[in-house]
């Protein structure tokens, strides 16, 4: 089963190089040996664009990551699930054991650093950019401002939790299920709600 699997992310890194050649796209893969792509995985790239796995990452069936012109980096054993989306323009690091849950997305115009053990469940968002409305004769689509993102070590977004552009999030935060966060979480904090507000410890006695 090993040497099965070896074999079928050699032939879809295989596919994804011709691909890049066929498109005329400057694309850099480093796939380390241990790394798994699964059949069905989807890489879609222009430009300049770089895509690092390191030992015994996965990307699994169905999962899809679009690089435009951007770079991203998965640790250590970090597995992106069947439906995630990593859509990146700027530069994307997952530092090692990061799970990015089924359905999630990672939209990186500028640059998002999610820290290890790190993890995004069921439908997470994490945006690093917002579109402005500036006038009746712009297209608010093409009026983008950006600013990073990092995710601290340890830390938990609950499913269809959203991180909006410019947010630092500590370590061993955890965020409720349905949360937006559009301000900066302190370490070891629970946040809830849309916004997020932390959560207020029970009195005791």
């Amino acid at each position: 089963m090993r040497a099965v699997t070896r074999g079928t992310t050699a032939a879809v890194v295989a596919s994804w190089r011709l691909r890049a050649r066929l498109t005329r796209s400057a694309l850099v893969l480093d796939v380390d040996p241990t790394a798994v792509v699964e059949r069905g995985a989807v890489l879609r790239a222009r430009g300049a664009s770089t895509l690092r796995l390191g030992p015994g990452a996965v990307v699994e069936r169905g999962a899809t990551v679009l690089l435009k012109g951007g770079a991203v980096e998965l640790g250590a054993h970090t597995r992106v699930r069947s439906g995630a989306v990593l859509n990146v323009s700027g530069e994307l690091r997952c530092g090692g054991r990061n799970l990015i849950s089924w359905g999630a997305v990672v939209h990186c115009a500028d640059r998002v650093d999610i820290g290890e053990r790190a993890v995004l469940a069921e439908h997470a968002s994490v945006v690093d950019s917002t579109h402005r409305h500036g006038g009746p004769d712009e297209w608010f689509y093409e009026n983008v401002e950006t600013a990073p993102v990092h995710i601290g070590p340890n830390s938990w977004l609950g499913a269809k939790s959203t991180v909006t552009r410019g947010v630092t999030i500590g370590a061993d935060v955890v965020i409720g299920a349905g949360s937006v966060v559009n301000a900066d979480v302190a370490d070891g904090t629970t946040v809830v709600g849309a916004p997020a507000r932390p959560v207020t410890p029970r009195q005791q006695g």
